[in-house]
């Protein structure tokens, strides 16, 4: 990630997951997957496995309460 960061010219946004980065967490990054297939109960009782991400708010995306 550091590597992409720091050489590659172009590149807008930097996205890293824990299963790829052995858990480490790259501070530059603009989202970090950091929990990954967890099961979710929805109100109706039925179960959902997302994954759980961090942004910096530069990222786009939803949040989900």
């Amino acid at each position: 990630m550091k590597y992409i960061d720091e050489k590659v010219s172009g590149v807008t946004y930097l996205w890293q997951c824990k299963a790829w980065s052995g858990g480490e967490d790259y501070k530059n990054r603009d989202l970090y997957q950091y929990s990954i297939d967890k099961p979710l109960k929805l109100n109706n009782g039925n179960t959902i496995y997302v994954d759980f991400c961090e942004s910096t708010g530069s990222a786009g995306g939803f949040q989900v309460d």
